[in-house]
């Protein structure tokens, strides 16, 4: 009886120290869309990463209706830095409707562990003039 209780115990410390954890999970490529009636707006990156990695972020705006502008502003989270590219597009020359817009940027992942938001808006102009923005948000998860 005592062997089966320390059995026991020994099997319940190693499940305690991560001995029996599930191995970590490999980077997939995320893609998060969001659609107005003007445009449909799709983000690609990879989650989950680890901390101090980088990534490229790719955003795909395929317009809907003719457009006389687009904006694209994204919001690092903190802690977080561009590596290489701009995270703001403008098309000042317009888009027709069927037309996609494709821009791609790489940033250098922090140091804090745990689910982060990157957030980012499209704004658009039609011949109405500017319309109300969309907001982008994906979460990305940090080992």
């Amino acid at each position: 009886m005592i062997g089966i209780i320390v059995l026991l115990a020994s099997f319940i410390s190693l499940v305690g120290c991560g001995l029996f954890s599930p191995p970590p999970q490999k980077p997939k490529l995320q893609t998060v869309e969001v659609a107005n009636e003007f445009v449909t707006v799709t983000r690609t990156f990879l989650s989950p990463v680890k901390a101090g990695q980088e990534i490229t972020v790719q955003i795909k705006i395929t317009a809907k209706v003719d457009l006389r502008a687009v904006l694209l502003s994204e919001t690092l989270p903190t802690g977080w830095q561009l590596a290489e590219g701009s995270q703001n597009r403008a098309a000042q020359l317009g888009l027709k409707a069927g037309e996609s817009l494709e821009h791609s940027y790489t940033i250098k992942v922090g140091g804090k562990t745990g689910t982060v938001k990157l957030t980012g808006m499209v704004t658009v102009a039609t011949s109405q003039g500017a319309q109300e923005p969309l907001e982008l948000e994906s979460e990305i998860r940090v080992r």
